[in-house]
């Protein structure tokens, strides 16, 4: 059941701010000490860095743990590192501020969380999820270290209330935005494959101009993977 009051009551905004501020501290603590930095870390910081002082690059860095029984060595694709170029200009390549920021991200998908959960449901379902995100043992170890993955959660939540909003409201944008998100998830984990199947099967159940939207999706899901496309139309596939 949609709850149709979006207002938040001054005790409830105590609450919010106190569950946030909990939640700072129990990532915050002791967090020289706390933090991870280990090969792979290090490896994506380097293969980013090798894009500004030595040569771009469509694609990202190799996956040392992922190599096939006939030595291929997989890459992933350059979202990642693209994203971590300017917090290594910007922070002169000093990995403790810029997992600092990889933290700060986990606490504002918390944030997303809960005002989407509001939005689409209820403020209680909302302060629960919020709880449950943010006090999480996984959650908070993730938080501790630059990692791919810590993009995804913030993705899935926008992605469900764009389909929400989808729902509600068939917009070709909408449409054009899932692609993007989608596209961005795929870009960082290939296993993501999966859900932007369950959002191709949802927007098609959404609405009535199916094939319209789905170009749209296309696009917007092609639009995210440029880069790849481009270096495998370049190496003949």
């Amino acid at each position: 059941m949609i709850n149709k009051n979006k207002n938040i009551s001054r005790s409830k905004l105590i609450l919010l701010i106190l569950i946030f501020a909990l939640s700072g501290f129990v990532r915050f603590y002791n967090y020289p000490h706390r933090i991870n930095f280990s090969a792979e870390q290090g490896l994506a910081l380097g293969v980013s860095a090798d894009f500004v002082k030595e040569k771009f690059s469509l694609i990202g860095q190799n996956t040392f743990l992922r190599t096939t029984s006939k030595g291929n060595i997989i890459f992933s694709v350059s979202l990642y590192n693209y994203s971590l170029i300017p917090q290594l200009l910007i922070f002169s390549y000093n990995p403790v501020p810029i997992t600092i920021l990889f933290t700060l991200l986990n606490l504002f998908t918390a944030l997303i969380l809960f005002i989407t959960v509001k939005k689409i449901i209820s403020i209680e379902v909302a302060f629960l999820s919020l709880i449950l995100f943010s006090f999480n043992s996984t959650m908070i170890f993730h938080s501790m270290f630059i990692w791919i993955l810590n993009y995804l959660p913030l993705i899935g939540i926008i992605t469900v209330y764009l389909l929400w909003s989808f729902k509600n409201k068939n917009t070709i944008m909408k449409a054009f935005f899932l692609g993007v998100l989608s596209g961005i998830g795929f870009n960082l984990e290939h296993v993501y494959l999966f859900s932007i199947g369950v959002v191709v099967l949802l927007l098609v159940k959404f609405t009535k101009m199916k094939l319209k939207n789905i170009i749209f999706f296309t696009f917007g899901l092609s639009l995210a993977n440029i880069t790849s496309i481009i270096f495998d139309v370049k190496h003949d596939f």
